[in-house]
Parts: structure tokens; C-alpha cells; sequence
């Protein structure tokens, strides 16, 4: 299948909301260190995976790479909506020394982000 087609088929999955991209986050701008910048892509609801995979709960643990990949894609999914409240945005960062981190809450500098005794998100 030609790159442009599945670029096509990727735009139309993402203007439906079946699949989000989750943006590279970036370093300091005079940082040495070359990062990747491709998004990674993430069902917006992971049940969408289970169902094209026909597969149920006992499925699922007897693949646990599947598995982790629709855990990662649900934690990605409720961070999205935790960082939307306070102006934050999901990324990862990956670098060319196999540095890598799954999620990176990105927030806009006037926004601090506390997590209160009682669980209750405060912002500074």
C-alpha cells in the first residue's frame, strides 16, 4: 500500500476521533540530545482494539504485549483528559540512546499543577 494512502486512511481515522496522535515532546532548545519527532498513535477508546481483535479479558492475558499496549493506550487516554483541565498537553520523548518516556504532561508556564492531601487538584 503507497505511503499516501495510508496517510489518507490515517487523516480519516483521526477526523472521526477513532485514533489520536500523541505529540513528541522536545527538550531545551540548545539541547545536543536528537530527539524523535514522529507522534504515536493511540485508539481513542482501546475497547475499538479489543473488538477489531474479536478476543476477550482471558485473550488479552494470554498476550501480554497486546495487553500493554492497550494499557499504555488507556493511561494516555485519561491523562489527556486530566492535562486538558489545566491547559496541559500528553507528549513522549524518545531519543536516539534509547531514552524513552511513554508520557510527559506538557503544561503551559502559568499553570502549576498540585495534587492536594485529599486527591483534589489545585492549581498555583
Amino acid at each position: 500500500m503507497a505511503v499516501s494512502i495510508v496517510n489518507v486512511y490515517l487523516d480519516i481515522l483521526e477526523r472521526l476521533y477513532v485514533i489520536e496522535n500523541q505529540p513528541a515532546g522536545s527538550t531545551r532548545l540548545r539541547s545536543k540530545a536528537y530527539l524523535r519527532k514522529s507522534p504515536k498513535r493511540h485508539f481513542t477508546d482501546p475497547s475499538i482494539t479489543v473488538a477489531a481483535m474479536q478476543t476477550n479479558p482471558d485473550g488479552l492475558m494470554r498476550d501480554f504485549n497486546a495487553f500493554g499496549y492497550l494499557f499504555e493506550s488507556m493511561c494516555i487516554r485519561d491523562l489527556r483528559i486530566y492535562a486538558q483541565k489545566i491547559g496541559g498537553e500528553v507528549c513522549h520523548y524518545s531519543d536516539k540512546t534509547g531514552l524513552e518516556a511513554d508520557a510527559d504532561v506538557m503544561q503551559q508556564p502559568e499553570f502549576l499543577m498540585v495534587l492536594t492531601g485529599n486527591g483534589l487538584l489545585a492549581e498555583v
